[in-house]
């Protein structure tokens, strides 16, 4: 009997766990926060029409460490996938999710897969919508960090926005 007891438990948390790792797809609503609710609208790649970007929240496994994705389908919409998983595990703060699905979205708008020109107009795309300031960059540099890229990927971001002081005055 006490060998049943803990073969259950077992047995549950082996199919969680292969649902953890194998990849679990959760509906649309993927990225909202609070009162904050964003959509993104890119070209489609094909047709040039600008069309809303379709979003999804998948739980994968973690390490290599990704939080978003974004790609191009083969009739020229977008996909923006958030790992959830990933930003449970790295405790990723509501404004760094924010910036990632600016990140995300850029990629689709400018057709580009360029981290560094995501990143960058990203940055843009949160100072014109006076999300961003200098507690955010430095949560934006410090969860890079721990996935160990730097921020901006590639360089500074001088030819996409002007320096962060003169857009947080």
């Amino acid at each position: 009997m006490h060998r049943n007891f803990l073969t259950i438990p077992a047995c549950a948390f082996t199919a969680i766990l292969v649902l953890l790792i194998c990849g679990t797809s959760y509906p649309a609503e993927a990225l909202k926060i609070g009162d904050w609710e964003a959509v993104c609208r890119a070209p489609n790649a094909l047709t040039g029409e600008v069309q809303e970007v379709e979003e999804d929240q998948i739980a994968r496994h973690p390490f290599p460490p990704w939080f978003g994705r974004t790609r191009r389908n083969d009739d020229g919409t977008w996909l923006i996938e958030f790992n959830v998983l990933a930003m449970n595990v790295y405790k990723v703060s509501d404004d760094m999710k924010k910036f990632i699905f600016y990140h995300e979205c850029a990629h689709a708008r400018l057709n580009d897969g360029s981290e560094r020109v995501a990143d960058c107009d990203g940055l843009a795309q949160m100072r014109n919508e006076k999300l961003l300031d200098e507690e955010l960059l430095g949560d934006i540099t410090h969860t890079y960090l721990l996935i160990s890229r730097s921020f901006p990927t590639g360089g500074p971001c001088d030819q996409y926005a002007p320096p962060l002081e003169a857009a947080v005055r």
